[in-house]
């Protein structure tokens, strides 16, 4: 697909890749704006991530030197949903890979294609879009912090607390790897590289460690195979993961890797089963923070960096020894399509409402979007998405209340990141009140997300 378009005085192509050359030019903008390593992202996404294809790229190309002057991509994730026993999967499209020549920005390219994207992956049936983004760069398109990605817990040397972290002081200033650590101290518990054999046990770890997550990224078969297998190969991406060993049983894994927003060594994933005792538990807790550190250690890096769940016993483990609890990064998010986004959950919504004191009553409220409006339709048992409502009306269900909601708004209140009363005192833009607020609140409860990158 060719198009040409006509941006000030410059005659453009939008474009996507129609050959392995073409796709080189791709990878050849990236390496110069981003560095080698994420030149080398692009073809393994390329080659091999699960479900891409070159219609997943796009370009702004100079026709006569067939130069891409910007670019980006479309990565097809999942994102798990639940609540009250219900489960649904919503088909989210993470907006990756941006980059835009230094002699071209300033032109609007990457809006362009940001808006070429979000029509077409509107159009596949992705009713979210989310990226890993430029804080505060990507809310003039919309998007707002919406989920953890994850955590910033530092230690310093010696499983420490850091000398600089005057939050933390109060923490005993020892050495806890020294002053609590032999050498024998978990000769009973064996750490073994995994590999893509290893794909259905680390799979089984990842699923019980997301189970009490309400939000959490989902993660198939197909995308282990890509982790554990051609993804792995990445200097900047692939993380070493261990399985603990207890009596012969995995009990557990811990994937390790470079800090990417930092001089510090990182423990990316954990996961123990649940279904081991709780001391054994914390005990392959410390055991991956002794191997972690010994990484860190053989790397010289600054600092151990704890980014999982604050929730994990890794993590729980890591404040106790004096962790440093910097900050933790977030998916910034995008209801492209909100009528479809709802109608997804809606089996979610009304497993809530029917726990609820919404149970049988019956209730209408028409949410206005600044330019869109869509009307959620309760009879005391079901829930029925309206679109195009633009004023409250009627409804079977009775006269219906209306808000109003600015759309950028939607993704942090339906993924359960933060409550309609906490917006509201930032944003006086949001107007959601008495029953509306009390049935939104139902809908929506502040839950604890996690979804940690898929690639």
């Amino acid at each position: 697909m060719k198009t040409d378009i006509t941006i000030g005085t410059r005659l453009l192509q939008l474009s996507k890749p129609e050959t392995d050359a073409e796709f080189e030019r791709i990878v050849e903008l990236n390496t110069v704006v981003h560095g080698q390593g994420v030149g080398e992202i692009c073809r393994l996404l390329y080659a091999s991530y699960p479900g891409m294809s070159r219609d997943d790229w796009y370009t702004v190309t100079e026709p006569a030197t067939r130069r891409v002057l910007s670019t980006l991509c479309r990565i097809p994730t999942v994102w798990v949903y639940r609540g009250h026993g219900v489960e649904v999967a919503i088909p989210a499209a993470e907006l990756s890979i941006v980059a835009t020549a230094e002699d071209a920005r300033g032109l609007g390219l990457s809006s362009t294609l940001i808006h070429q994207y979000e029509q077409e992956s509107l159009a596949k049936g992705f009713t979210m879009s989310t990226i890993e983004g430029i804080p505060y760069y990507y809310r003039k398109f919309g998007y707002e912090f919406a989920s953890p990605l994850c955590v910033q817990l530092r230690l310093g040397p010696g499983l420490q607390p850091r000398p600089d972290s005057k939050r933390d002081s109060w923490r005993p200033g020892v050495s806890v790897l020294s002053a609590g650590s032999r050498s024998d101290e978990y000769a009973d518990i064996s750490l073994k590289l995994a590999g893509p054999a290893d794909a259905a046990a680390l799979s089984c770890f990842y699923d019980a460690a997301m189970a009490g997550f309400s939000v959490y990224g989902a993660r198939s078969p197909e995308t282990w195979a890509y982790l554990l297998g051609p993804g792995n190969t990445s200097a900047e991406l692939g993380l070493q993961r261990w399985i603990a060993v207890v009596d012969g049983v995995d009990v557990g894994y811990v994937g390790l890797g470079p800090d990417l927003f930092g001089p510090g060594y990182a423990i990316i994933e954990a996961a123990i089963d649940p279904a081991v005792p709780d001391g054994i538990r914390r005990r392959v807790a410390g055991a991956f923070l002794a191997l972690a550190e010994r990484e860190r250690e053989a790397r010289a890096a600054a600092h151990l960096v704890i980014s999982v769940p604050r929730s994990s016993e890794v993590a729980e483990l890591a404040l106790e020894y004096g962790a440093d609890d910097r900050w933790e990064y977030g998916w910034q998010v995008k209801v492209i399509d909100p009528a479809g986004f709802l109608r997804t959950v809606a089996p979610v919504l009304e497993a809530r409402l029917t726990a609820s004191c919404w149970r049988g009553r019956s209730y209408s409220l028409t949410v206005g979007l600044f330019g869109r409006a869509l009307r959620l339709d309760w009879d005391g048992g079901r829930l029925a998405v309206v679109e195009g409502v633009l004023d409250p009306g009627n409804s079977d269900s009775g006269p219906a209340e209306s808000c109003t909601i600015p759309p950028e708004l939607v993704a942090p209140i339906a993924l359960g990141y933060r409550s309609v009363a906490e917006i509201r005192r930032l944003r006086h833009d949001l107007s959601v009140y008495g029953d509306a607020e009390a049935f939104l609140n139902v809908c929506f409860p502040v839950v604890e997300p996690f979804v940690p990158s898929f690639i």
